[in-house]
């Protein structure tokens, strides 16, 4: 029985030379003036204002552990997906499923499932709206003001039952007067990136705002292990030249980037005491998926030992986790199409309805859809074809929320509210197994098993 252990790694884009950090109280120092010396310096703290308990209220003052960041932290660091937070967040760590499926671990908890249409430990919101499913939200962070993480288990507050805890993206609002923005920038891999935006009113009482984001990357940021002339267990052999419309493939990189995002919201200010927002945002990955790393192989027959080992993998280069460039990995030097072909679309309302001085009415309510649309994606790790894999999928939600709360108050503050939500998933994964007796021996058929982060290619 043959066992083929790869795992898998991401290599993050540096659009910043330099390293900014962030805490959750920005600390400005001022210097009082004095005619002859400065006997001392006056401290003054900014106070940062969170919705952690969906109300507006100092982060000092809640009893949870918050971590807090602006938008301009996020671009400094060129963070442009959820799974970057990393950077920012102690304690979060983001996984590749292995089916282009993110995995958000917060304090250590986490959910290791490798569909797409798996809930996760660690709910994403856009504005108090829920992404059911981690996938979703890519796209999430564009035309951002600020990000909360709520660590820890969140109960029903947020709807989803938590048990690791809550990322809140808070997105800029339409602004009363005109104004406009656009942000390039330029990376290693040939990584090219435009954001703009704009804002402003159209009539007394409405207003809208705009954002758009294009990122693409020409290079691929992973380098096959046997194939790229610079990995160190090159083996002479170049991609292949197939012609016609797979002429570019049996590469030996891996990783270009192809994605869109964007984001419309309108504000109605129907009356004093009514405000309507509705917001359509979206996003489009058709980027090239990860490759995967074989970092062992071993035998687990335990008759034939080593003999049971194919020998196209008996001596196959490895790599050492801790050591090694981690950008090599290993794909099928074959005429595959890895790319990915995901789609997500999403539109709500929100409801501000003040029926006193000291209650407000909630109601937000939304709709969304996540298309698979027969993403391509390696699963060997090596450069054999064995069962890559094509993802079908479509998932269909709507959530409706309603709450009644509390002007709030230094004194006190009550909410009282109800969630509904409701998930239509289909999925189908099939794998390519057109070559798949390359990997068998005399003694077995194949089977493959994937499981993240470590992924094992059985045979016996």
């Amino acid at each position: 029985m043959l066992n083929i252990v790869s795992r898998s790694l991401r290599c993050s884009r540096v659009f910043a030379l330099g390293l900014a950090t962030s805490f959750a109280l920005e600390a400005i120092a001022q210097s009082a003036p004095q005619p002859e010396k400065i006997n001392r310096s006056r401290l003054t703290l900014e106070e940062v204002i969170v919705v952690a308990q969906k109300r507006e209220e100092g982060a000092d003052h809640i009893p949870l552990a918050i971590a807090t960041y602006s938008g301009d932290d996020l671009d400094v660091l060129g963070i442009t997906d959820t799974r970057d937070l990393g950077k920012l967040v102690p304690g979060f760590s983001y996984a590749d499923g292995g089916f282009n499926t993110p995995i958000y671990t917060l304090r250590g908890v986490g959910f290791n499932e490798n569909s797409q249409t798996a809930s996760a430990t660690v709910g994403v919101y856009i504005n108090e709206f829920n992404l059911p499913f981690p996938i979703m939200s890519k796209g999430a962070n564009l035309d951002i003001s600020r990000v909360e993480v709520l660590k820890g288990p969140q109960g029903t507050l947020y709807g989803r039952n938590t048990t690791g805890g809550a990322i809140n993206y808070i997105t800029e609002l339409p602004t009363d007067s005109f104004v406009y923005g656009v942000e390039l920038g330029y990376g290693r891999y040939d990584t090219k990136e435009l954001e703009a935006f704009v804002s402003g009113p159209l009539t007394d009482t409405l207003s809208a705002r705009v954002a758009y984001r294009q990122i693409h990357a020409s290079e691929g940021w992973q380098k096959s292990n046997t194939r790229h002339p610079d990995s160190p267990n090159y083996n002479g052999k170049t991609g292949r030249d197939l012609g016609g419309p797979y002429g570019r493939f049996g590469y030996d990189e891996l990783g270009e980037q192809d994605k869109t995002a964007f984001r419309a919201t309108l504000d109605w200010q129907a009356s004093n005491d009514l405000l309507l927002r509705g917001h359509l945002d979206g996003w489009r990955d058709r980027s090239e998926p990860q490759g995967l790393q074989v970092i062992d192989v071993e035998s687990q027959n335990v008759i034939l030992g080593e003999l049971a080992v194919h020998p196209n993998v008996a001596n196959y280069p490895t790599v050492d986790p801790d050591t090694d460039d981690n950008t090599l990995a290993d794909w099928p030097n074959t005429g595959l199409n890895f790319q990915l072909d995901d789609q997500f679309i999403s539109g709500g309302i929100r409801a501000e309805w003040n029926l006193s001085d000291i209650t407000t009415l909630y109601a937000l309510a939304s709709i969304g859809q996540f298309e698979s649309d027969g993403s391509f994606i390696p699963q060997s790790g090596v450069d054999t074809e064995n069962t890559e894999r094509s993802v079908f999928a479509t998932t269909d939600y709507h959530n409706v929320e309603v709450r009644l709360a509390s002007t709030p108050s230094d004194a006190w503050f009550w909410q009282l509210g109800v969630n509904y939500s409701e998930d239509e998933v289909d999925e189908v994964s099939a794998p390519s197994t057109t070559r798949t007796s390359v990997l068998s021996s005399p003694w077995a058929c194949p089977r493959v098993f994937p499981s993240s982060p470590r992924w094992f290619c059985h045979t016996g």
